[in-house]
């Protein structure tokens, strides 16, 4: 849930998607869209990069606005942003 301008996750999820045993990079996250400018948007204070590859389920591109609600899986970076695997409006 959003206070302020601190998101509280209610669900962080780590997955291994490789069988080795060994936790991924993957991340999965619910939020408040704070703001969009091209392929980047922010939800809370996490960076998310869209691309080509990324999936948009129940949505389409047009509807990532500032205030929507979304659901994101992606791959976790080095510096605390995620490239989105997959984007779901959520209601």
């Amino acid at each position: 849930t959003a206070s302020g301008s601190i998101l509280r996750a209610s669900k962080v999820k780590f997955e291994d998607v490789s069988g080795s045993g060994i936790s991924s990079n993957e991340i999965e996250f619910k939020g408040t869209v704070g703001s969009v400018s091209g392929n980047t948007l922010v939800i809370g204070t996490r960076t998310v990069t869209l691309t080509s590859s990324t999936a948009f389920r129940r949505m389409t591109p047009s509807q990532i606005v500032v205030n929507a609600f979304l659901e994101v899986k992606g791959l976790l970076q080095s510096d605390g942003s995620v490239i989105a695997e997959r984007i779901s409006l959520e209601d």
